[in-house]
């Protein structure tokens, strides 16, 4: 997962409230998800999902996620993506509406991050970003998808009955 700037608007449309899959089709029209939450980890090269809902819809949240995540570009359009995109830029260009705001993003770029990475350059890359790109990013998780990991956290002992395979 290489490309930050895809990985925030990817972040964006699948799992931010409002507008992201998850929270539309997951929570909205299936009503399976109370919240979601998740991260991407450099050192991993991992994206880590977590969401909470009913121990009896557990298996159905593991069945839909994983439909989601190994197709993401039949449940997203171009359209989503320019609407996010352009969000993201507009959030950047308020954020970095200040004197110190270059440095301060090179120097959290590079704590949070471990790379260099100017804002300028990070704008531009928000602004080269293309469906075919969210739809690689989706294809390299659906690569990938056979490393996953399922974690249940339940205090309810029911939750040993199930079987959550991706």
């Amino acid at each position: 997962f290489g490309n930050r700037a895809i990985r925030d608007i990817a972040w964006e449309l699948l799992f931010s409230y409002p507008e992201g899959v998850f929270y539309k089709i997951m929570r909205e029209e299936l009503g399976l998800l109370y919240s979601i939450d998740g991260s991407f980890d450099e050192s991993l090269q991992m994206l880590a999902v977590r969401m909470s809902g009913e121990i009896g819809n557990a298996k159905k949240l593991v069945e839909e996620a994983s439909k989601i995540l190994l197709n993401p570009e039949k449940f997203l359009s171009e359209n989503d993506l320019e609407v996010i995109k352009n969000l993201q830029i507009k959030r950047q260009e308020i954020s970095s509406d200040n004197p110190y705001a270059p440095v301060e993003f090179l120097s959290n770029t590079l704590l949070n991050y471990g790379v260099v990475e100017e804002l300028s350059d990070y704008l531009e890359d928000l602004k080269s970003i293309r469906f075919a790109d969210i739809k690689a990013f989706g294809q390299e998780i659906a690569d990938k998808s056979s490393q996953s990991k399922i974690v249940v956290v339940s205090k309810n002992s029911e939750i040993n009955d199930l079987d959550l395979k991706v």
